[in-house]
């Protein structure tokens, strides 16, 4: 049985976890008109990816409500689930929680990752040694998790950075799959936007901190791979 990987745009790809998952990925590309399955049951396990839409933008981006239907699945059903950024905050919403523009505005660079209370005996991310670094690129983030969510991963200023939603289902606002050759894909396409010469400073910045910090950001990234595998096993 495969994985089920729900890709949002060409960018956001499996990156590092197409390497290190050892399963069959069934990668859907809604964006350009691959179908969602209506049922997991052909799947052993879900990730949702990131992307640069935001979690209520069904209108424009119309696979959004299927996306969270398979994600609530996953909740529900203890099917192993993982959301990455934009998946960590679909998965929020589709289980009652809020997401809202970051107060602090976009951030992209390295974050160092620091233990909750839940930490040490979650499956997942009690495969780290806090503190733990990984990177980030987002503008928006979970500002109220579901009830029954809990808090497994903080950034240095206690903001929840990986909660668990399930007992098999988390979401990161984090890309424990991404290293410096995606942020810098990354970088290039939103320079080519509107908004990318204000966000040059930012985008130049946290390219540095990515590049330097890669092989720390890969050790996390890989510890977590290996610990959602063996929640599929």
């Amino acid at each position: 049985m495969s994985v089920l990987v729900v890709q949002h745009e060409v960018g956001c790809t499996p990156a590092w976890f197409g390497e290190w998952l050892p399963f069959a990925l069934d990668v859907r590309h809604p964006y350009r008109g691959d179908a969602l399955p209506s049922s997991l049951a052909d799947h052993a396990g879900l990730v949702v990816l990131g992307g640069s839409m935001g979690a209520y933008d069904d209108a424009d981006c119309p696979w959004l409500p299927a996306t969270k239907a398979l994600l609530r699945f996953g909740v529900d059903s203890g099917l192993p689930t993982l959301g990455i950024c934009l998946g960590h905050q679909l998965l929020a919403v589709a289980c009652g929680g809020v997401v809202e523009k970051a107060p602090d505005g976009p951030y992209i660079g390295v974050v160092t990752l620091e233990s909750t209370q839940e930490s040490a005996d979650d499956p997942l991310l009690g495969a780290l040694t806090f503190p733990a670094c990984t990177a980030r690129w987002n503008g928006d983030v979970v500002t109220s998790l579901p009830a029954g969510a809990v808090p497994v991963a903080a950034d240095s200023s206690g903001r929840v950075q990986a909660a668990r939603f399930g007992p098999s289902a988390w979401g990161l606002q984090f890309h424990p799959e991404a290293g410096a050759e995606v942020f810098a894909t990354w970088a290039e396409e939103v320079r080519a936007t509107p908004d990318g010469p204000s966000l040059e400073p930012l985008i130049a910045a946290g390219l540095a901190e990515v590049s330097a910090a890669e092989e720390a950001l890969a050790s996390t990234g890989r510890r977590l791979a290996d610990a959602f595998a063996a929640t599929v096993r």
